[in-house]
């Protein structure tokens, strides 16, 4: 077989290396074995892709380690729900603790006695073993630790774990140390570039714009025009097509072009796009009401001015729609109140990176045009443990665009409809100067 046969042949599993290290960034060969062997296998490559981000991967014993280098101060972060503050604190607190520990064995209660006197001093709301709350939190900071391969449990006693979780009893559960994960947790470069935030204003920046523009399209899966310089708008005219050709050959994705922004669509089979992506729509009630709402609400929400794309809808209104949604649907039992149904959909489309919340009202970013013409088909309304195996929920997917289809997601029967992307209209409400020359795709 000649180089260029292997190479081609080999290119997807390339791809879902450099995906699966973007939803992991910390790899080992007992946390993730087989992601583990295509990055060591592909390394050269992998590394290669990472540079034009900016990005570095680092090795320490068995394990690798994605490096994301702040540029002018600042990193893409893309969607999904973030990590409660008072979490990351008990994870910081307990890694430090691991790191004075001698042996490689370490319980639950050894971390907690270690988080206790820690927190005393570190200028923190100090942890306090008595209270249920608090163990709680430093077991899900440790979960996060297993996830990322420092720490691997040995015990599988629940009931062992349970009591110390309800009754502070018992070790709770063992964990071996692994000590070149620890390492790798943290690099001080990367804190220290982030902390000192952007560059002086007469620093020469413009080499970095190509890796800022691709990180943010490969990081979000988004490159909207509104949260763009003029100086990288102009770059991403002239730039387009390079930009474009990086993103799919590093992770096999496609391009949806939009009148205001650039979406990468990763493909569903990649091994690793779930953990690159946000699960959005789920197949239950609080996805369904919030699929429900962006329909609705950005039917009568208005343009917001010198934001491309972005589209405003009242605070009054939003409530109107959610209490109309309430008198019609037999919702769940948690779903108690308009308050509540509001509450859920706003975490619910924030999280996906849909909307942002400014005085009471709803603001939609571009990517939530791929939503619109949303339909639940087949079954009942989903409870949110036990969501309906006949329940699918499609998001036609709207709007100026290079591709034609769909996104479905939460499928688990039916068909796929393969209606045409429909452009905006050029006198409508969407109509915004044209980042792109696109044609219509029918």
């Amino acid at each position: 077989m000649s180089l260029a046969s292997h190479t081609r042949f080999s290119l997807p599993e390339q791809q879902e290396a450099f995906v699966g290290l973007l939803g992991r960034p910390l790899v080992g060969s007992r946390s993730a074995p087989d992601l583990h062997r295509d990055i060591a296998r592909y390394r050269a490559t992998l590394e290669r892709w990472c540079a034009r981000l900016g990005y570095r991967i680092l090795t320490v014993g068995g394990q690798y380690r994605l490096v994301r280098t702040p540029l002018r101060g600042a990193v893409a972060i893309p969607a999904g729900p973030p990590v409660r503050r008072r979490e990351l604190v008990l994870l910081l607190l307990a890694a430090a603790a691991l790191e004075d520990t001698t042996g490689d064995s370490v319980t639950i209660q050894d971390l907690s006695d270690a988080v206790r006197r820690a927190s005393l001093t570190a200028g923190t709301t100090p942890y306090d073993p008595d209270r249920r709350s608090h163990r709680l939190d430093l077991v899900r900071a440790l979960t996060r630790l297993t996830d990322l391969g420092v720490l691997d449990r040995r015990t599988h006693d629940e009931e062992t774990l349970d009591s110390w979780e309800s009754e502070g009893r018992g070790i709770g559960a063992g964990f071996v140390l692994d000590r070149d994960a620890l390492l790798l947790i943290v690099d001080p470069h990367v804190l220290t570039l982030a902390l000192e935030g952007p560059p002086p204003a007469d620093e020469d920046v413009v080499d970095s714009r190509r890796a800022r523009l691709l990180r943010t399209l490969v990081e979000t899966q988004s490159l909207e025009l509104a949260d763009l310089t003029p100086e990288e708008v102009d770059y991403l005219r002239l730039q387009r097509s390079r930009l474009i050709a990086d993103a799919v050959e590093m992770t096999g994705g496609t391009i949806e072009v939009r009148s205001d922004a650039l979406v990468l669509v990763l493909p569903a089979e990649e091994r690793w796009a779930k953990a690159a992506t946000v699960p959005f729509p789920a197949v239950t009630t609080v996805a369904w009401v919030a699929l429900r709402l962006l329909e609705s609400c950005s039917a009568v929400a208005h343009p917001v001015t010198g934001r491309p794309g972005f589209r405003r809808c009242p605070g009054a209104t939003v409530d109107a729609h959610v209490a109309d949604i309430r008198r019609s649907t037999r919702l769940t039992a948690h779903l108690d109140s308009d308050a509540v149904v509001r509450s859920e959909a706003e975490r619910e489309l924030a999280e996906a990176g849909l909307l942002t919340v400014t005085d009471g009202d709803w603001v939609f970013r571009p990517a939530a045009g791929r939503y619109r013409a949303a339909r639940l088909s087949g079954g009942s309304t989903p409870e949110p443990d036990e969501p309906s195996a006949d329940t699918v929920l499609k998001a036609e997917t709207m709007g100026t665009a290079e591709t034609m289809g769909t996104v479905e997601t939460g499928a688990t029967s039916g068909s796929t409809d393969r209606r045409p992307i429909a452009p905006p209209s050029p006198n409508g409400a969407d109509a915004t100067p044209a980042l792109f020359d696109v044609e219509d795709p029918s």
